[in-house]
Protein backbone atom coordinates (compact mmCIF):
# COMPACT_ATOMS: atom_id res chain seq x y z
CA UNK A 1 0.00 0.00 0.00
CA UNK A 2 0.85 3.62 -0.22
CA UNK A 3 1.92 3.96 3.51
CA UNK A 4 4.52 4.36 5.64
CA UNK A 5 3.46 0.68 7.47
CA UNK A 6 5.22 -1.70 6.72
CA UNK A 7 3.94 -5.57 6.80
CA UNK A 8 6.12 -8.16 7.15
CA UNK A 9 5.90 -11.12 4.50
CA UNK A 10 7.89 -13.87 3.85
CA UNK A 11 10.04 -13.61 0.97
CA UNK A 12 8.02 -16.81 -1.01
CA UNK A 13 4.54 -14.60 -0.19
CA UNK A 14 6.57 -11.43 -1.19
CA UNK A 15 6.68 -12.86 -4.50
CA UNK A 16 3.44 -14.16 -5.15
CA UNK A 17 1.50 -10.59 -4.05
CA UNK A 18 4.59 -8.63 -5.62
CA UNK A 19 3.42 -11.14 -8.97
CA UNK A 20 -0.09 -10.39 -8.41
CA UNK A 21 0.05 -6.93 -8.39
CA UNK A 22 2.09 -6.55 -11.40
CA UNK A 23 -0.60 -8.40 -13.10
CA UNK A 24 -3.05 -5.64 -11.85
CA UNK A 25 -0.84 -2.74 -13.14
CA UNK A 26 -0.84 -4.85 -16.88
CA UNK A 27 -4.14 -4.71 -17.20
CA UNK A 28 -5.20 -1.27 -16.39
CA UNK A 29 -4.74 1.72 -18.40
CA UNK A 30 -1.34 3.94 -19.37
CA UNK A 31 -3.49 6.66 -17.62
CA UNK A 32 -3.66 5.29 -14.28
CA UNK A 33 -0.30 4.22 -13.95
CA UNK A 34 1.51 6.66 -11.84
CA UNK A 35 3.16 7.22 -8.37
CA UNK A 36 -0.45 7.31 -6.91
CA UNK A 37 -1.13 3.87 -7.86
CA UNK A 38 -1.71 1.47 -5.18
CA UNK A 39 -0.33 -0.96 -7.18
CA UNK A 40 2.41 0.83 -9.16
CA UNK A 41 3.94 2.14 -6.02
CA UNK A 42 3.88 -1.51 -4.09
CA UNK A 43 5.44 -2.84 -6.94
CA UNK A 44 8.18 0.07 -7.53
CA UNK A 45 8.94 0.19 -4.02
CA UNK A 46 9.83 -3.47 -3.08
CA UNK A 47 11.73 -4.11 -6.07
CA UNK A 48 13.82 -1.01 -5.44
CA UNK A 49 14.19 -1.78 -1.49
CA UNK A 50 13.64 -4.73 0.45
CA UNK A 51 12.33 -7.46 -1.52
CA UNK A 52 15.88 -6.85 -3.35
CA UNK A 53 17.86 -6.73 -1.03
CA UNK A 54 15.78 -9.97 0.15
CA UNK A 55 16.80 -11.30 -2.60
CA UNK A 56 20.34 -10.55 -2.61
CA UNK A 57 20.59 -11.63 0.82
CA UNK A 58 19.35 -15.02 -0.30
CA UNK A 59 21.14 -15.28 -3.34
CA UNK A 60 24.59 -14.72 -0.99
CA UNK A 61 22.93 -17.30 1.59
CA UNK A 62 23.14 -19.82 -1.53
CA UNK A 63 27.00 -19.07 -2.67
CA UNK A 64 27.73 -19.42 0.78
CA UNK A 65 26.40 -22.88 1.64
CA UNK A 66 27.87 -24.16 -1.75
CA UNK A 67 31.50 -22.76 -0.55
CA UNK A 68 30.41 -24.41 2.43
CA UNK A 69 29.61 -27.85 1.39
CA UNK A 70 32.34 -27.88 -1.40
CA UNK A 71 35.04 -27.25 1.76
CA UNK A 72 33.26 -29.54 3.77
CA UNK A 73 33.97 -32.20 1.04
CA UNK A 74 37.49 -31.35 0.62
CA UNK A 75 37.97 -32.02 4.32
CA UNK A 76 36.06 -34.93 4.15
CA UNK A 77 38.76 -36.21 1.66
CA UNK A 78 41.48 -35.27 3.39
CA UNK A 79 40.04 -37.16 6.67
CA UNK A 80 39.60 -40.14 4.44
CA UNK A 81 43.37 -39.95 3.16
CA UNK A 82 44.57 -39.67 7.32
CA UNK A 83 42.51 -42.57 8.27
CA UNK A 84 43.93 -44.83 5.28
CA UNK A 85 47.42 -43.80 6.23
CA UNK A 86 46.75 -44.61 10.09
CA UNK A 87 45.11 -48.24 8.86
CA UNK A 88 47.80 -49.10 6.77
CA UNK A 89 50.63 -47.59 9.52
CA UNK A 90 48.50 -49.59 12.55
CA UNK A 91 48.35 -52.86 9.85
CA UNK A 92 51.89 -53.17 9.61
CA UNK A 93 52.92 -52.31 13.20
CA UNK A 94 50.65 -55.02 13.82
CA UNK A 95 51.79 -57.78 11.30
CA UNK A 96 55.29 -57.54 11.92
CA UNK A 97 55.23 -58.77 15.71
CA UNK A 98 52.73 -61.73 14.48
CA UNK A 99 55.15 -62.53 11.69
CA UNK A 100 58.21 -62.43 13.80
CA UNK A 101 56.44 -65.12 16.19
CA UNK A 102 55.06 -67.53 13.35
CA UNK A 103 58.56 -67.45 12.63
CA UNK A 104 59.93 -68.22 15.70
CA UNK A 105 57.41 -70.79 16.10
CA UNK A 106 58.33 -71.88 12.74
CA UNK A 107 61.96 -72.54 13.74
CA UNK A 108 61.51 -74.08 16.95
CA UNK A 109 59.48 -76.78 14.77
CA UNK A 110 62.01 -77.04 11.67
CA UNK A 111 65.46 -77.66 14.21
CA UNK A 112 63.62 -81.07 15.94
CA UNK A 113 63.94 -82.48 12.12
CA UNK A 114 67.19 -81.33 11.16
CA UNK A 115 68.45 -82.92 14.37
CA UNK A 116 67.41 -85.94 13.25
CA UNK A 117 70.80 -87.89 11.94
CA UNK A 118 71.44 -89.08 8.53
CA UNK A 119 71.31 -92.37 8.91
CA UNK A 120 67.98 -92.61 10.62
CA UNK A 121 66.96 -90.39 7.67
CA UNK A 122 67.86 -93.19 5.39
CA UNK A 123 66.94 -95.65 7.36
CA UNK A 124 63.11 -94.41 7.56
CA UNK A 125 62.52 -93.30 3.78
CA UNK A 126 64.25 -97.43 3.20
CA UNK A 127 61.26 -98.60 4.90
CA UNK A 128 59.04 -96.17 3.72
CA UNK A 129 59.90 -97.17 -0.08
CA UNK A 130 59.76 -100.52 1.10
CA UNK A 131 56.64 -100.29 2.63
CA UNK A 132 54.75 -98.63 -0.21
CA UNK A 133 56.58 -100.70 -2.87
CA UNK A 134 54.86 -103.97 -1.22
CA UNK A 135 51.63 -102.03 -0.94
CA UNK A 136 52.10 -101.86 -4.49
CA UNK A 137 52.46 -105.52 -5.65
CA UNK A 138 49.60 -106.95 -3.16
CA UNK A 139 51.58 -107.43 -0.16
CA UNK A 140 49.59 -106.37 1.80
CA UNK A 141 50.01 -108.51 5.47
CA UNK A 142 53.88 -109.13 4.92
CA UNK A 143 54.67 -105.51 4.62
CA UNK A 144 55.93 -105.35 8.65
CA UNK A 145 57.99 -109.08 8.75
CA UNK A 146 59.85 -107.55 6.04
CA UNK A 147 61.79 -105.47 8.35
CA UNK A 148 64.63 -107.51 9.37
CA UNK A 149 65.21 -107.85 12.66
CA UNK A 150 68.94 -107.35 12.82
CA UNK A 151 68.27 -103.96 11.23
CA UNK A 152 66.25 -102.91 13.82
CA UNK A 153 68.20 -103.80 16.14
CA UNK A 154 70.85 -101.39 14.40
CA UNK A 155 69.17 -98.85 14.23
CA UNK A 156 67.81 -98.88 17.62
CA UNK A 157 70.68 -97.67 18.89
CA UNK A 158 70.53 -94.71 16.53
CA UNK A 159 67.14 -93.63 17.56
CA UNK A 160 68.42 -93.52 20.72
CA UNK A 161 70.94 -91.35 20.05
CA UNK A 162 68.99 -88.88 18.35
CA UNK A 163 66.13 -89.01 21.24
CA UNK A 164 69.25 -88.05 23.29
CA UNK A 165 69.68 -85.08 21.36
CA UNK A 166 66.71 -83.53 22.75
CA UNK A 167 66.34 -85.19 26.36
CA UNK A 168 70.58 -84.53 27.08
CA UNK A 169 70.60 -88.48 28.47
CA UNK A 170 73.06 -88.91 25.04
CA UNK A 171 76.50 -89.78 25.52
CA UNK A 172 77.79 -87.14 23.07
CA UNK A 173 75.71 -84.53 21.41
CA UNK A 174 75.95 -83.39 18.10
CA UNK A 175 76.45 -79.98 17.14
CA UNK A 176 72.98 -78.49 16.22
CA UNK A 177 72.17 -77.97 12.69
CA UNK A 178 70.80 -74.49 11.69
CA UNK A 179 68.79 -73.93 8.74
CA UNK A 180 68.98 -70.55 6.35
CA UNK A 181 67.02 -68.43 4.57
CA UNK A 182 64.42 -69.09 7.76
CA UNK A 183 62.34 -65.70 7.17
CA UNK A 184 63.05 -65.04 3.34
CA UNK A 185 58.44 -66.34 3.18
CA UNK A 186 58.06 -63.81 5.93
CA UNK A 187 60.04 -61.54 4.28
CA UNK A 188 58.45 -61.71 1.12
CA UNK A 189 55.14 -61.93 2.45
CA UNK A 190 55.55 -58.46 4.50
CA UNK A 191 56.97 -56.93 1.08
CA UNK A 192 53.81 -57.86 -0.91
CA UNK A 193 51.55 -56.40 2.19
CA UNK A 194 53.66 -53.34 2.05
CA UNK A 195 53.41 -53.14 -1.81
CA UNK A 196 49.44 -54.00 -1.93
CA UNK A 197 49.39 -51.32 1.18
CA UNK A 198 51.18 -48.90 -0.83
CA UNK A 199 49.07 -49.38 -4.29
CA UNK A 200 45.78 -49.04 -1.94
CA UNK A 201 47.13 -45.75 -0.59
CA UNK A 202 48.17 -44.36 -3.69
CA UNK A 203 44.80 -44.73 -4.93
CA UNK A 204 43.72 -42.57 -1.90
CA UNK A 205 46.52 -40.24 -2.85
CA UNK A 206 45.48 -39.79 -6.27
CA UNK A 207 41.77 -39.85 -5.46
CA UNK A 208 42.04 -36.86 -3.07
CA UNK A 209 44.42 -35.09 -5.46
CA UNK A 210 42.00 -35.26 -8.08
CA UNK A 211 38.94 -34.41 -6.01
CA UNK A 212 41.13 -31.52 -4.68
CA UNK A 213 41.95 -29.87 -7.84
CA UNK A 214 37.78 -30.48 -9.52
CA UNK A 215 36.33 -28.94 -5.92
CA UNK A 216 38.99 -25.89 -6.45
CA UNK A 217 37.45 -25.56 -9.47
CA UNK A 218 34.36 -25.87 -8.42
CA UNK A 219 35.00 -23.41 -6.06
CA UNK A 220 36.19 -20.81 -8.69
CA UNK A 221 33.20 -21.30 -10.75
CA UNK A 222 31.05 -20.82 -7.83
CA UNK A 223 32.43 -16.83 -7.58
CA UNK A 224 31.67 -16.51 -11.52
CA UNK A 225 28.69 -18.44 -11.68
CA UNK A 226 27.39 -15.72 -8.58
CA UNK A 227 28.37 -12.64 -10.32
CA UNK A 228 26.68 -13.89 -13.73
CA UNK A 229 23.50 -14.67 -12.78
CA UNK A 230 23.32 -11.71 -10.47
CA UNK A 231 24.24 -9.81 -12.98
CA UNK A 232 21.12 -9.24 -14.77
CA UNK A 233 19.09 -8.90 -12.11
CA UNK A 234 21.69 -5.93 -10.69
CA UNK A 235 21.69 -4.31 -14.22
CA UNK A 236 17.49 -4.38 -14.14
CA UNK A 237 17.87 -2.79 -10.60
CA UNK A 238 20.48 -0.18 -11.61
CA UNK A 239 17.91 0.67 -14.48
CA UNK A 240 14.96 0.67 -13.00
CA UNK A 241 16.50 2.35 -10.23
CA UNK A 242 17.29 5.23 -13.01
CA UNK A 243 14.08 5.89 -14.20
CA UNK A 244 12.59 5.98 -11.03
CA UNK A 245 14.98 8.76 -10.09
CA UNK A 246 13.53 10.63 -12.90
CA UNK A 247 10.01 10.08 -12.32
CA UNK A 248 10.11 10.43 -8.86
CA UNK A 249 13.49 11.75 -7.09
CA UNK A 250 11.97 11.63 -3.54
CA UNK A 251 11.33 7.52 -3.46
CA UNK A 252 13.61 5.79 -1.05
CA UNK A 253 15.88 3.22 -2.92
CA UNK A 254 17.19 0.08 -0.61
CA UNK A 255 16.37 2.09 1.83
CA UNK A 256 18.44 5.04 1.64
CA UNK A 257 17.09 8.98 1.71
CA UNK A 258 19.32 10.02 -0.91
CA UNK A 259 18.84 7.69 -4.09
CA UNK A 260 20.58 9.81 -6.32
CA UNK A 261 24.10 8.75 -4.26
CA UNK A 262 22.52 5.19 -4.47
CA UNK A 263 22.33 5.08 -7.73
CA UNK A 264 25.46 6.95 -8.40
CA UNK A 265 27.08 4.33 -6.50
CA UNK A 266 25.21 1.37 -7.76
CA UNK A 267 26.33 2.16 -12.09
CA UNK A 268 30.23 2.21 -10.47
CA UNK A 269 29.29 -1.24 -8.84
CA UNK A 270 27.73 -1.90 -12.37
CA UNK A 271 30.91 -1.07 -13.72
CA UNK A 272 33.15 -3.42 -11.44
CA UNK A 273 30.80 -6.18 -11.57
CA UNK A 274 31.41 -6.17 -15.58
CA UNK A 275 35.17 -6.36 -14.68
CA UNK A 276 34.74 -8.94 -12.07
CA UNK A 277 33.17 -10.91 -14.66
CA UNK A 278 35.60 -10.67 -17.33
CA UNK A 279 38.77 -11.25 -14.77
CA UNK A 280 36.62 -14.64 -13.00
CA UNK A 281 36.20 -15.56 -17.20
CA UNK A 282 39.81 -15.19 -17.46
CA UNK A 283 40.66 -17.19 -14.33
CA UNK A 284 38.41 -19.88 -15.33
CA UNK A 285 39.14 -20.05 -19.19
CA UNK A 286 40.50 -23.59 -18.83
CA UNK A 287 37.88 -24.92 -16.96
CA UNK A 288 35.02 -23.93 -19.09
CA UNK A 289 34.27 -25.81 -22.65
CA UNK A 290 34.10 -24.13 -26.17
CA UNK A 291 30.75 -23.68 -26.28
CA UNK A 292 30.58 -21.53 -23.06
CA UNK A 293 33.85 -19.43 -24.56
CA UNK A 294 31.78 -18.84 -27.39
CA UNK A 295 28.47 -17.89 -25.87
CA UNK A 296 30.58 -15.36 -23.97
CA UNK A 297 32.64 -13.92 -26.22
CA UNK A 298 29.43 -13.12 -28.22
CA UNK A 299 27.59 -11.64 -25.95
CA UNK A 300 30.35 -9.69 -24.08
CA UNK A 301 32.97 -8.90 -26.84
CA UNK A 302 31.75 -8.96 -30.08
CA UNK A 303 28.48 -7.73 -30.18
CA UNK A 304 26.91 -7.09 -26.81
CA UNK A 305 24.06 -4.34 -27.93
CA UNK A 306 23.57 -4.46 -31.35
CA UNK A 307 19.63 -3.22 -30.04
CA UNK A 308 21.27 0.13 -28.97
CA UNK A 309 24.09 1.03 -31.38
CA UNK A 310 23.41 -0.60 -34.59
CA UNK A 311 25.04 -0.54 -37.37
CA UNK A 312 23.88 2.46 -39.53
Amino acid sequence: LNSDEPELRGLSQATDQIIARAFEVTNQDVAEIGPDNSDYYFVTYNLLNDYYIALRNSSNFYVTELKDDTDNKATTFLILLIVSIVVLLFSVALLIPVLRSVNKTREEVLSLFLNIPDKTVRSLYTKCENFISNLQVGEDDDVVSEIDDDEMFGNKHEEDNFMGDFTGRSGKRGSKRKFKNSGKSQKKFLLQFLFGGLVVEAYFVYNYLMANDMLNDVKDIIVEINSTSAAEGFYSFVNNAEKQLIIDNSVKILNSNTPEDVVIESIREMYNLDSEIHQEHSVNIKIHSDIYKDFFNDIMMLNPCPEIKPDD
